[in-house]
């Protein structure tokens, strides 16, 4: 009876989707820069500069933020607007943006910032040198607030900047990793570093009003140095991944209960 009741919990389990396999899509700039249209990216790196700034990005493995290869930034201004380095991603590698997913990346400030300096950090429909109300999320970085969060109204504006805390200091990394329900609209973010931590106790809306879900983010890095003035900074570890579906535990839950009551049966 036991051996044909571990046969048939074997065959039930079968049926779990597998969460072993997990689609992660990657970027370590070990395969060069700017890139291409490969493993879950639409396409390479894109630099977008607004009116007066110039942006300049290369790999280097000088001051990794941890080991090997990292992307090295650098902006310079004229004027007020800002520059970014975006890549999109798609579903081309089975990873649904449709779905909730998380994104990880490491980021270092590489210059001292002055009152009014900000990076910034987010995802968009297209190419972009800044936020606007496309953006899904969005984190600032501020000289004199440190990092802050965009928390969006939905309907295109941005209802409060949320301050985790953490402040912004030259050459200390910090470890993020963004929670995106694009089903629900909401964000939510986590951030681990040698200046402060943060995590969100509450989920953040998106800026968008477009209820349609973005086919194809495009993560975007960027920088506003303010004129006559530069920013530098480096991104490195990126890594997208599908969260597991709720529905999943659920099915788990069934499958043991189901189990139970066929061993139940099994041992009269």
């Amino acid at each position: 009876m036991k051996i044909l009741h571990s046969i048939y919990i074997a065959g039930l389990f079968a049926l779990l989707p597998s969460t072993s396999q997990a689609v992660v899509i990657t970027e370590d700039f070990n395969s060069g820069y700017p890139g291409t249209a490969e493993g879950g990216w639409a396409r390479g790196w894109i630099e977008t500069e607004g009116s007066g700034t110039s942006l300049s990005a290369t790999i280097s493995s000088a001051e990794p933020l941890g080991a090997g290869n990292y992307l090295t930034v650098s902006t310079t201004a004229t004027g007020s607007n800002s520059a970014t380095v975006n890549r999109a991603f798609d579903s081309s590698t089975g990873l649904n943006p449709a779905d909730s997913y998380e994104i990880s990346y490491e980021i270092r400030l590489d210059s001292a910032m002055t009152s009014g300096q900000q990076l910034l950090i987010y995802a968009a429909t297209g190419p972009s040198s800044t936020t606007s109300s496309f953006v899904s999320w969005s984190i600032v970085g501020d000289a004199t607030a440190g990092w802050l969060l965009n928390n969006g109204n939905k309907a295109g504006g941005v209802t409060s900047q949320v301050s985790t805390g953490v402040s912004m200091v030259q050459d200390v990394v910090y470890s993020f990793t963004v929670t995106v329900n694009p089903t629900e609209k909401t964000w939510s973010v986590s951030i681990a570093s040698t200046a402060g931590n943060y995590s969100s106790e509450d989920t953040y809306g998106f800026r968008t009003a477009s209820e349609t879900v973005m086919e194809s983010p495009a993560l975007s890095f960027g920088a506003k140095p303010g004129s006559g003035n530069s920013l530098d900074f480096s991104i490195d570890s990126i890594a997208i991944s599908q969260i597991p579906e709720g529905a999943h535990m659920g099915l788990l839950m069934a499958i043991l209960a189901l189990g139970w009551l066929v061993r139940r049966r099994l041992v009269r």
